[in-house]
């Protein structure tokens, strides 16, 4: 992870954007891991001696004429990014759209590797038991009881 003053900056930048340039930043970084993806596994499965060229590697996501200038810019320029430094930004952008999913204030500066993994966390609903069931029945049956006394 990059933790320079220039990644934590970064960082309380990242907080700072609104939830809808927030979320197309999220699906333009997910469009770099892509073409990055892509391309390692276009350059292992071509013959290295003949056909890879540099003009067959894509340097940066095309040009999506749907977005603004400024976007398509910004979606370029994600490919400048050193592989630490691209980690850093998927990991910060994993862990605010955690803080704002959670309805969380911004996180505090002494504990810049917070991820907001917490091992009492389930990464599932919890799902109701019979029995929960049941005493839940109960409950509303005893709640609607008592309302049609009061009515009474």
């Amino acid at each position: 992870l990059d933790l320079s003053e220039l990644a934590k900056a970064a960082k309380k930048k990242l907080q700072a954007l609104n939830n809808r340039l927030f979320e197309e930043l999220a699906m333009d970084v997910y469009d770099e891991v892509d073409r990055r993806e892509n391309d390692a596994v276009w350059l292992t499965t071509q013959n290295h001696s003949t056909l890879v060229t540099e003009r067959s590697a894509v340097p940066f996501l095309p040009v999506n004429p749907e977005y603004s200038a400024t976007r398509n810019q910004g979606r370029q320029k994600l490919a400048r990014f050193n592989a630490r430094e691209f980690a850093t930004l998927i990991i910060d952008i994993l862990s605010d759209a955690k803080r704002r999913q959670q309805g969380k204030g911004l996180s505090s500066p002494t504990d810049p590797l917070d991820l907001g993994i917490d091992d009492d966390e389930h990464d599932y609903d919890n799902v109701a038991s019979d029995e929960d069931t049941d005493s839940e029945l109960t409950t509303q049956n005893n709640n609607n009881t008592q309302r049609s006394n009061r009515a009474k």
